[in-house]
């Protein structure tokens, strides 16, 4: 009778977050509601993006050794310019920041996807992750800044929820407008041109999205540095990195999980499709259905923080999500496999908003740009090593060490998790 109630209140849970998206949207602050149509606009593309970028590039005859050194240096080039865009964000604002990533991202994938010279790929895509970088550092602190701490967790839970139900449209679109094409042009739906057009349409989003940013109002009191202002060196000394020595531990867990993550992740539609020749519209279709679960279980992240506080209950759903990874590699078959990638995504993405507030709620609200920068520029360059070595064992179809590796790295996370002890002098 106990577990029916319980059940009965999470399913409360998640109508309450559904009703408050749809029916208080426009009681939240302008800068909110501005930052959650981005995120829905944005992140419709990516939905796209996700599907469609490792089949374009297949497409153009590329192997995967080389889409993995691809992925790979966009990735490195993300975590090299991490901690210098953290510090530019800090300075110049999250809105000016928000607008820069969404101008650049737009022009760079543009050339990206319009091009085959694969110099040109390796620089746009490297171009991309670099634009990217700046609503990275940004997201996560502007919603620190303008949220009252008590209101935190159940608002990044909106917007995550948000997310993954736009990403989840995206993905499904994914498998429709490369279909839409081939049919008028009479091409496969896998051809590049096909593909590409699909691609074209996130580009599109994102220029609408930078909308969105322009009708924030941003922070009354920031104010607008000089060119020299923006560039100078003087955050570039070692107090202002004092902050790390709080948060060390997570940034080794976040990397060591990523790393696992980075064999796997970039190559699931390349996996799906040389291993069980799955087509785009299967795929699409899969990574459509997969968010749909995940969309619900992230709108339950508060209980988890009230029944096992942040850091063990990121830890449990490490825990049980680090054995979907190695399921998924095993030669079972493509719906066996399937419904793992459905499981392993589920727990080990729900998280996210837990993360999102456990991190931030470890340093002070003046070092949250940097702070975020660093983990993402360690995150990104050990990611970056990890998925050029996992094209090699795409290429060679020796499927199952990558996905041992992504399950023995979250595990190890996850034990540093569960042992973690905030200082309490924070």
């Amino acid at each position: 009778m106990t577990g029916l109630i319980k059940h009965k209140s999470n399913i409360a849970q998640v109508g309450f977050n559904l009703r408050e998206l749809t029916l208080n949207y426009k009681a939240y602050p302008r800068d909110i509601r501005a930052f959650l149509l981005n995120v829905i606009v944005s992140s419709l593309g990516a939905g796209v993006y996700e599907v469609l970028i490792s089949l374009y590039l297949i497409s153009l005859g590329y192997s995967e050794t080389f889409i993995g050194l691809i992925f790979s240096t966009g990735t490195i080039a993300l975590g090299l310019f991490a901690i210098p865009a953290g510090i530019i964000s800090d300075k110049i604002g999250r809105k000016f920041s928000f607008i820069l990533s969404r101008v650049c991202m737009s022009i760079s994938l543009f050339l990206l996807i319009s091009t085959v010279n694969p110099v040109m790929i390796f620089i746009n895509i490297a171009l991309f992750n670099v634009s990217q970088v700046f609503y990275m550092v940004s997201a996560a602190p502007f919603i620190a800044d303008v949220v009252p701490e008590q209101d935190r967790v159940r608002v990044s839970s909106v917007v995550f929820f948000s997310s993954f139900v736009a990403i989840t449209i995206g993905n499904f679109l994914s498998s429709i407008l490369p279909l839409f094409y081939s049919k008028i042009f009479r091409l496969s739906q896998d051809s590049s041109g096909a593909l590409r057009f699909g691609l074209y349409f996130y580009v599109l989003l994102l220029i609408i999205s930078l909308f969105s940013f322009l009708r924030m109002k941003g922070s009354s009191s920031q104010k607008i540095p000089s060119v020299s202002e923006v560039l100078s060196m003087d955050n570039i000394n070692i107090r202002n990195f004092s902050f790390l020595k709080s948060v060390i531990k997570i940034i080794v867990a976040a990397t060591i999980v990523n790393f696992g993550a980075s064999f796997i992740l970039p190559f699931f539609p390349i996996y799906f499709k040389s291993r069980f020749n799955a087509g785009t519209q299967y795929i699409g279709l899969l990574f459509s259905l997969s968010n749909i679960p995940l969309a619900f279980a992230s709108l339950l992240s508060n209980k988890i923080v009230k029944r096992f506080g942040m850091s063990k209950g990121i830890a449990f759903c490490q825990f049980f999500g680090a054995p979907f990874s190695l399921i998924i590699g095993l030669p079972f078959g493509l719906y066996f496999s399937s419904f793992a990638f459905v499981l392993r995504k589920v727990f080990l993405n729900f998280y996210g908003p837990v993360w999102d507030n456990f991190f931030m709620s470890l340093v002070r609200k003046e070092d949250r740009g940097k702070a975020l920068a660093f983990i993402n520029s360690s995150v990104s360059i050990i990611s970056g090593i990890g998925t050029a070595i996992a094209g090699y064992f795409y290429k060679e179809s020796l499927y199952i060490y990558p996905f041992l590796i992504a399950m023995i790295s979250t595990l190890i996370a996850a034990s540093i998790y569960y042992t973690y002890k905030k200082n309490r002098s924070l």
